[in-house]
């Protein structure tokens, strides 16, 4: 097993982090297990554009994020945040990455040459070598659509065959993508997450609070101005009462 680790200072922007990271990846051994930690100054808390970037180069490179976004990283008088990440890629378990039930081992290995072929050709930016990463991305774009195509006929091969031995197999429920209903821990914990925020530090002075706003009386003058510039056949209010009732009152 291998062990990564590294940090990068906050005014580092993705693009240089993925450059790295993605140099340290190509001289790993295929197959081999491999866990990475450290300091990316990168808020997956967050969601921003730097995050998205860096944990997609961190899944197409074929590693799993375990990192709770949730669950910070960094703790301080003036606040919190999720900024140190971990994540490992091992080959002695089943490939959580997978995201297609046809992605196999050979999608695998040309999504990560292509990837090479992509940085090597932002790195040189000769012709030669975006040349060659437009090849390498045909040829990963054919494979993908080959694996779909012959994954649908499996699928409809073995459905016919099941069809025969049973009629209603065609009718059952397929199962769904998603839990239907949610569980009441997961409500408790996303309420809890946007209602009990609270900001870390000294409290404001009272001399601070923000004071009542005060507004001058509504006049009867005004009152019947308003009534009056009232528009006609419209639904009432809760009470019933048309702006043609107010205005002949």
């Amino acid at each position: 097993m291998s062990v990564l680790s590294g940090y990068y200072q906050p005014e580092c922007t993705a693009q240089e982090i993925i450059e790295d990271l993605t140099e340290v990846f190509n001289k790993i051994k295929n197959q081999q297990p491999v866990i990475g930690a450290g300091d990316f100054n990168c808020r997956i808390d967050k969601g921003n554009q730097k995050a998205r970037m860096l944990i997609n180069c961190i899944v197409e490179e074929g590693f799993t994020l375990l990192n709770n976004p949730n669950e910070p990283t960094y703790i301080c008088h003036n606040g919190r945040s999720t900024i140190d990440l971990i994540f490992w890629n091992s080959w002695l378990e089943t490939e959580s990455i997978k995201i297609l039930p046809w992605f196999d081992a050979e999608c695998h290995l040309e999504r990560t040459a292509v990837l090479r072929s992509l940085h090597q050709a932002r790195k040189s930016g000769n012709l030669q070598n975006l040349e060659q990463y437009t090849g390498t991305r045909r040829k990963y774009k054919n494979l993908l659509k080959r694996k779909g195509e012959t994954h649908l006929k499996e699928a409809s091969r073995r459905l016919i065959e099941d069809a025969r031995d049973n009629s209603y197999a065609v009718l059952k429920p397929r199962k769904q993508m998603f839990a239907s209903a949610l569980q009441i821990d997961s409500w408790e914990q996303h309420f809890a997450q946007i209602l009990n925020q609270r900001q870390l530090g000294k409290e404001p002075d009272a001399e601070q609070q923000p004071q009542p706003i005060t507004f001058p009386e509504i006049t009867i003058r005004e009152l019947i101005s308003a009534i009056k510039d009232l528009k006609n056949r419209k639904a009432a209010g809760p009470d019933l009462i048309y702006n043609e009732h107010l205005k002949q009152s």
